[in-house]
């Protein structure tokens, strides 16, 4: 990934702002480049998320449509990553895909299937 290989210096001590959080560490950050096929429109050419890994609960989301939500990482137990937005109902978590989506909603026991990381907080994405 030639195309990210160094942050500006004028842009390191500003990397807390520009992801609003507290700390930004290289931790914070997760690649979401490989996904062809994203669950949400935000996600499209994405190549980078920054997450909140303090929340680990989705909130309940007042959005009326599913592009308003909040977007969660979250790990499922296979190891893998899915990147979208979600809500806990009894117990599962609820991953809802943008419309128009190939994946439907999916389901997963909460803890036992997949995990939330954290919030979404930033989207990174190259500019051309």
């Amino acid at each position: 990934m030639k195309q990210w290989e160094e942050v500006p210096l004028f842009l390191r001590h500003s990397l807390d702002e520009f992801t609003g959080l507290r700390n930004f560490s290289l931790s914070d950050v997760f690649w979401v480049g490989g996904d062809k096929t994203p669950s949400h429109s935000l996600l499209i050419n994405a190549t980078f998320v920054a997450v909140n890994r303090r929340v680990k609960k989705p909130a309940q989301s007042t959005a009326k449509v599913v592009r308003e939500a909040p977007l969660y990482l979250i790990l499922k137990r296979d190891g893998s990553y899915l990147c979208g937005c979600c809500t806990l109902q009894q117990g599962s978590l609820v991953v809802h895909t943008y419309p128009g989506r190939p994946l439907g909603t999916q389901q997963f026991r909460n803890g036992i299937d997949a995990e939330v990381i954290g919030q979404v907080t930033t989207i990174l994405r190259r500019l051309l």
